[in-house]
């Protein structure tokens, strides 16, 4: 388990480890290769860290955190919107028009690397969802909702959105990604939540085109 003794310490080591995992994947660092680009002593590293596994959990626990930080801010700035309106801004912000970052540039570079996509998952899972599947409930509220299973619902979602349709995990054609996010739309607009917008489709399918040229092709 993390020991939360220095944060200044944990950001730099997984400031180190991001960087790292991304340059040379993240089969490849070592420890010693952390250690050596933090500047530290193995037993700084081990003080508040157990493993490379650990390090990596902190990274995806510390990105989980900013996204409903982010969330949180938008809502809160919002509150007059609709539920419909608040879940449809909310993933404007945090995954329909996604700019590259770190977490994002560590699944390209790891490509199908199990520890990322089930640590992913997990977070997403844990932190994101429950605050999605409380939005659809508010939605039954105030009438621009109307889903049965919300927990249900928002958990199915982030499955769907971050792993069924992100290329760099399924393999397909930039045809076969918008075949699912219009899937993944018509799914979602059947359990009562019409929050996935064509706009927001279309900016999925830029990114990944603009990633496709850059990797030459290969998805």
């Amino acid at each position: 388990m993390t020991k939360y003794n220095s944060q200044e310490t944990i950001f730099k080591i997984t400031s180190t480890a991001s960087t790292l995992f991304i340059s040379k994947g993240y089969d490849n660092t070592s420890i010693q290769d952390i250690i050596n680009g933090a500047g530290m002593s193995k037993g700084a590293i081990y003080h508040h860290f157990e493993s490379k596994e650990d390090i990596l959990q902190a990274i995806l626990h510390s990105h989980g955190e900013d996204i409903v930080k982010t969330m949180h801010s938008y809502l809160k700035d919002n509150q007059s919107l609709t539920a419909k309106e608040k879940l449809r801004g909310v993933l404007r912000k945090n995954w329909g028009y996604i700019e590259s970052h770190q977490l994002e540039d560590m699944m390209l570079s790891q490509n199908k690397n199990a520890p990322f996509i089930l640590g992913a998952l997990q977070v997403s899972l844990k932190r994101s969802a429950p605050l999605i599947a409380d939005i659809m409930r508010e939605g039954e509220s105030d009438g621009s909702l109307s889903v049965h299973y919300p927990e249900e619902c928002a958990a199915v979602f982030f499955l769907l959105i971050n792993f069924w349709c992100a290329p760099i995990l399924i393999e397909g054609s930039i045809n076969d990604l918008e075949k699912r996010l219009k899937f993944l739309q018509h799914l979602m607009e059947t359990m009562g939540a019409d929050i996935v917008e064509d706009e927001m489709i279309d900016h999925i399918l830029r990114t990944y085109t603009h990633v496709e040229h850059d990797q030459g092709g290969q998805m």
